[in-house]
C-alpha cells in the first residue's frame, strides 16, 4: 500500500467531519456541486465555509448568497477582521501590526523587486475557518483535537493547478482534492456547472490582490471599474509604510497601478510561484 503523506486525505481513514473550503470562485463552486451530488465519488461535506477577508469582490459575495440558497450543504461565513481596513490603519500608524499582503517593493526605479511576506491567507482564511470548525465540534481554545476527531477539508484546486496542492496547515485536518482526483481542469468545472444549471461565478480574490497579473488588472479595469478605482486608491495608500525604506506597490512592475500599461497575458492570476495561496484563495 502506498504511503499516505501527512496532511493529505487517507483513503483508509473514517472521517468524523468533512468541511469544504469555499472561495466562491469557479473551482470551489464546482466542488460544492460535486459534493452536493456525489459526483465522481466526492464525499458530501457536513458544511462549507466561506472565509470573508472583508475585501472580497461584490460578485463573490453575490455568489455566496446564491449558493446558500442553491445548495443543501449549509454554508457558514467566517471572519477574522477586515484585511484592507487593518492594513491601511497599520500603514497610517494607527495600529501596531496587520496581516501582511504579498505586495511588491523596490528601492529605486529599475532596481531589484522584492516581495513582502504573505500572512493574509493564514490570518484571514485559515485562522477563521479553523476557529469555526473547532467551535462547531465543541473544542475550546487551546484544547487539542489531534487523536480525538478525524477531520477532512475539501479543497477546490483543479488539475491545471495541481502544483498548488499542499498538506493541511492545521495538524488536526487532512486536505482532500476531489477535482484533481477526477483530473478536472478549470474548463471542466465550468462545463459541470453548466450541465447542472448552476450559475458561472467569476474568479474570487481580494479586490487588491497583488497576485493579479496585468491581464487580471485589465479585466478588472474594463469590467468592474468601481472595484478598479478602489484598488488604485489602495495602491496609492500603501506606498510608504512605517519602518520601510522601499516603496510598496500592488503591481509587480513597481509602478503606480493607474500608470501601468496593462496588456492581455495568458492568465489573470499568478498562483504558480512558490509563495502561493495554498488553495484558500482564487478558487
Amino acid at each position: 500500500m502506498a504511503k499516505v503523506l501527512k496532511g493529505y486525505e487517507d483513503p483508509d481513514k473514517d472521517y468524523d467531519f468533512t468541511y469544504l473550503s469555499l472561495g466562491a470562485g469557479i473551482q470551489s463552486t464546482a466542488l460544492l456541486l460535486m459534493s452536493e451530488k456525489g459526483i465522481g465519488g466526492c464525499p458530501k461535506a457536513d458544511m462549507a465555509i466561506f472565509a470573508d477577508t472583508g475585501n472580497e469582490m461584490s460578485f463573490t459575495y453575490d455568489n455566496v448568497k446564491y449558493l446558500q440558497e442553491k445548495s443543501s450543504i449549509p454554508i457558514h461565513i467566517a471572519s477574522a477582521g477586515k484585511l484592507g481596513e487593518e492594513y491601511l490603519e497599520m500603514v497610517a500608524g494607527k495600529r501596531s501590526r496587520s496581516d501582511s499582503i504579498p505586495a511588491f517593493t523596490q528601492d529605486f526605479p529599475g532596481g531589484p523587486v522584492g516581495l513582502l511576506p504573505r500572512q493574509c491567507t493564514y490570518g484571514k482564511k485559515i485562522v477563521p475557518i479553523s476557529r469555526l470548525v473547532r467551535k462547531h465540534l465543541g473544542f475550546k481554545k487551546g484544547e487539542r483535537m489531534v487523536g480525538k476527531v478525524a477531520v477532512r477539508c475539501l479543497m477546490g484546486i483543479s488539475f491545471d493547478e495541481v502544483i498548488r496542492m499542499k498538506p493541511s496547515q492545521v495538524s488536526w485536518a487532512d486536505n482532500s482534492y476531489p477535482l484533481c482526483d477526477q483530473r478536472l481542469r478549470r474548463d471542466d468545472c465550468l462545463k459541470l456547472l453548466d450541465e447542472h444549471g448552476w450559475k458561472r461565478p467569476e474568479k474570487s480574490a481580494c479586490s487588491f490582490c497583488p497576485y493579479r497579473t496585468s491581464k487580471g488588472w485589465l479585466w478588472l479595469k474594463t469590467q468592474w471599474p468601481e472595484i478598479w478605482d478602489e484598488a488604485v486608491a489602495f495602491d496609492k495608500a500603501i506606498r510608504d509604510q512605517p519602518k520601510m525604506k522601499s516603496k510598496v506597490y500592488l503591481h509587480r512592475q513597481c509602478v503606480p497601478l493607474d500608470e501601468v500599461i496593462l496588456e492581455d497575458g495568458q492568465t489573470e492570476f499568478d498562483f504558480m510561484s512558490g509563495d502561493e495561496c495554498s488553495g484558500h484563495c482564487g478558487v
